[in-house]
């Protein structure tokens, strides 16, 4: 039998939705909310890139799903005085290949041909291609729709989850808020955000920008008899055409009034049959739960897959959850592929760690060099915020910890990356917030931070649209002032926990004999003063005290392939004889530059030196080494740095220069090779 069935009936209405200067004007074009909008994958990460649309498909559509599902569960739970628990959540990414008599059926149905029909009258009607003004690419499906193709098709399709209920008034709607409101806000505490962003990344999945949905739900007291309801929506941008249109093209029922509504119940049933949806029957739990139709999706099978690995491993892990997720691809076998992210090198150290802060303190062995589990202390009004498990890396081979300096910079897969100490954040959801990137140089680390219950809704209220960062800034009003507090003393606290756990694990310094510092033996014979009886003039009386005090803090350290570079921390902070009248209104110039010299002392170059600023100090400019900020009295600004490897036979300089606006102090300190 055809994905599609053998029912022919009269085609189900699409209509475009007027402009109405008596109602809040919307633009159809949703998906611009997350227009240039990226997945953050630092470091190991973007070794193995995944396109945006894939991320944002796969974590804004699973956090709706799921949210739904685990909302029923809890209000089960109340009902029956379970106290908890939940039912066995899966959701399914199906791909199809429509061809033949199967795709022409699926075109009427849809209304394709009046898309593309639109777009061409559009043209005409202007003289220009309308496409870039509607949110649509270059080419889609529709380009091609009279040719002889094969149409792609995605189902996202859910089983025991929670449908979505509600009467179609007043916005009471789950429906209708999921898919045609924008920000409408979530009233249920610990999920992951508001209805209506969500579906910005499932429209972007669409490459027409269309979309349908055939949910299945427990009938609500205020939607009596009411337990399936299917809607489609197109959204473009708003446009002209004999009319103005907001871009909105719905599909669905007309009552008599001319209201627009959902088809329902047993008409949802028939047209979803047409559409090649299997039908959901609310008696049976498994059934409950929406079914997700994205037209000519933009996405691969591989690529949902890995981008679930990547963002839901902390939800499919856990033992105390019982999530699932499979992805079934276009070849019509039918087999079921599943994300296995404990397969995954670089997930495992996260992942072990997850499992680590999870674990209850009297079941952890004792102190391991290559980990750390650490509660974070209590915050007021808040409570415990969570607990945060690093790891180093163990291996004997390539080890990310202590890399090697000289392939920092390496290539996998033709594809550059750079080694970073990652954190991945997590919360109640159980999907990855973020991959917390603690910009610095070896050693690294990574690991996981879990939010404790107490603080998810607070956290949760610092998030953007996309869930994908917590905001410590609340001067916009947008973020609660405590909430933000809150996501600032967490990050801080992780960031020191990372400083403390990287500072253990830094080898020891080499031997004096290893490190020549020339500048410092230059001064140092400068103080001892003349020689006596050579008649020689004395030194020359001292400079005036200094504004600033710098300390370069340089050593060197050998690579493995026999080679070597400079690594420290260089710090500057106001000088106690010389204390500005007020430093908050100072502003400091630090530039940081490092040097080397070949072994005729001829060759001068220019080394690459990564610098890690400390907060409140901003480089000025891409690449070059000097950074602005304000420095308070008692305060110490620390800049970590790490040059590029280079022959031991060469001098390297490291000069560091500290400015304070209108005057000119600054320090230097050389470092030579190491000595044969």
């Amino acid at each position: 039998m055809s994905p599609l069935g053998d029912s022919q009936s009269e085609q189900p209405p699409w209509w475009w939705e007027d402009v109405d200067p008596n109602r809040t004007g919307v633009s159809g074009d949703f998906a611009k909310e997350f227009k240039n909008e990226t997945v953050k994958e630092p470091g190991i990460l973007a070794c193995d890139h995944i396109p945006a649309e894939a991320s944002l498909l796969v974590r804004e559509s699973i956090q709706n799903s799921w949210d739904a599902a685990r909302e029923r569960y809890a209000a089960d739970a109340d009902v029956n005085a379970r106290g908890g628990g939940s039912e066995p959540f899966a959701i399914r990414f199906r791909f199809l290949e429509l061809e033949g008599a199967d795709r022409d059926s699926f075109c009427a149905e849809m209304g394709l041909n009046d898309l593309a029909d639109r777009i061409t009258e559009m043209r005409h009607q202007s003289g220009k291609d309308p496409r870039g003004d509607l949110g649509l690419g270059e080419r889609d499906c529709l380009t091609s729709l009279r040719a002889p193709h094969s149409l792609h098709v995605l189902q996202l399709v859910e089983e025991h989850g929670g449908g979505m209920d509600g009467p179609w008034q007043g916005g009471r709607s789950k429906l209708w808020r999921a898919m045609c409101s924008l920000g409408m806000t979530r009233e249920t505490a610990g999920h992951g955000g508001s209805y209506g962003y969500g579906k910005a990344g499932l429209i972007r999945g669409s490459a027409i920008r269309t979309v349908v949905a055939y949910t299945c739900f427990r009938e609500h007291p205020h939607d009596k008899g009411v337990t399936r309801r299917l809607l489609g929506m197109t959204y473009w941008g708003s446009h002209r055409l004999g009319g103005d249109y907001t871009g909105t093209r719905w599909f669905g029922s007309v009552t008599d009034d001319g209201a627009r509504v959902p088809f329902v119940n047993e008409a949802a049933d028939d047209v979803a049959r047409r559409l090649g949806i299997e039908i959901r029957n609310p008696r049976f739990a498994a059934q409950l739960g929406t079914t997700l139709l994205v037209v000519d999706p933009t996405v691969t099978s591989d690529d949902v897959l890995r981008a679930t690995e990547r963002h839901w491993w902390p939800a499919l892990e856990d033992d105390d959850v019982d999530f699932c997720v499979s992805v079934v691809d276009e070849s019509g076998d039918g087999v079921e592929r599943h994300p296995q992210p404990t397969r995954n090198r670089d997930l495992k150290p996260f992942i072990d760690s997850y499992e680590r802060a999870l674990s209850p303190p009297d079941a952890a062995p004792g102190r391991n060099d290559l980990w750390r589990v650490h509660a974070l202390n209590a915050v007021l009004e808040f409570g415990k915020p969570g607990t945060l498990a690093l790891a180093a890396d163990s291996s004997d081979g390539e080890n990310w910890t202590f890399p090697s300096i000289g392939a920092d910079d390496g290539t996998q897969s033709g594809r550059s990356w750079e080694h970073r100490s990652l954190v991945a954040l997590v919360r109640g959801p159980r999907m990855v917030v973020e991959y917390w990137d603690k910009k610095q140089a070896w050693p690294y680390v990574r690991g996981t931070f879990v939010a404790s219950r107490e603080v998810d809704d607070a956290l949760r209220a610092t998030e953007p649209k996309a869930h994908d960062e917590w905001h410590d800034d609340w001067v916009s009003g947008d973020v609660p002032e405590a909430s933000a507090r809150l996501a600032k003393t967490v990050i801080n606290a992780i960031g020191r926990q990372i400083d403390k756990f990287r500072k253990e694990l830094k080898p020891e310094p080499p031997p004096s004999r290893e490190l020549k510092l020339d500048i410092w033996d230059d001064l140092a014979r400068l103080l001892d003063g003349p020689d006596r009886g050579t008649g020689n003039p004395p030194p020359p009386p001292p400079p005036p005290p200094r504004s600033l005090s710098i300390h370069p803090g340089g050593r060197l350290v050998a690579d493995p392939d026999g080679r070597i570079h400079c690594a420290g921390t260089a710090t500057v902070q106001w000088n106690e004889d010389h204390l500005p009248p007020n430093a908050a209104t100072s502003n400091i110039e630090v530039r940081l530059r490092f040097n080397f010299e070949g072994a005729d002392r001829k060759e001068v170059v220019g080394a690459e030196l990564v610098v890690q600023a400390p907060h409140g100090f901003a480089e000025t400019e891409p690449g070059s080494g000097r950074f602005s900020g304000r420095l308070a009295v008692g305060e110490t600004a620390e800049f970590e740095y790490l040059s590029e490897s280079y022959n031991p036979e060469w001098t390297g300089t490291l000069t560091v220069d500290a400015v304070v606006v209108g005057d000119l102090m600054s320090a230097a300190a050389e470092t030579g090779g190491v000595e044969e």
